[in-house]
């Protein structure tokens, strides 16, 4: 019994010592991408997923996952930048949508080939018998990352103290 439960251990571990290399290639590669188009890692999620089609605002926080202010604050920018623009709902005017303009529209256009041409060599390197397979999975990961952060779950944080000493 202790053993399967080690094993089970061992494997979460692995498991996070995967995402936590892939995130910091990712997140490296992001501020490298975004930032030479003038743009931060958080202005940029918020144009692709924009690009997406028109969002409103409380959606757009639940997918880059910043608080309320923040949010605000980093639309405001590239609203005043001439990349996105508000758009106020006719019937309750507290509730507004953002969308891109059209210099938005080729901004993304150029940020998207700039990240493209920087993974396509990464992609292309994956066997191509296992790209679909891959993308797959990727969903599956994403989908269950979302599940497990809708679920309330019990965090104990510990002092290196309280862990070191129990």
């Amino acid at each position: 019994m202790g053993t399967d439960k080690t094993e089970k251990s061992e494997e979460i571990r692995e498991f996070r010592r995967g995402l936590r290399q892939l995130e910091r290639f990712v997140m490296s590669n992001v501020k490298d991408n975004s930032g030479c188009c003038g743009v931060t890692p958080s202005q940029c999620h918020i144009l692709l997923k924009v690009e997406e089609g028109d969002i409103s605002l409380s959606r757009l926080k639940e997918y880059v996952g910043l608080d309320k202010s923040t949010l605000s604050r980093t639309v405001d920018g590239l609203v005043q930048l001439g990349l996105l623009e508000r758009r106020e709902a006719v019937e309750d005017r507290r509730f507004s949508s953002i969308r891109l303009t059209d210099r938005g529209e080729r901004f993304v256009e150029r940020l998207n080939g700039e990240c493209d041409s920087y993974y396509r060599p990464i992609y292309e390197a994956l066997p191509e018998d296992l790209r679909a397979r891959i993308l797959d999975d990727f969903k599956a990961l994403s989908d269950a990352f979302l599940g497990a952060s809708e679920e309330p779950r019990e965090r104990s944080c510990c002092s290196v103290e309280e862990a070191v000493n129990g």
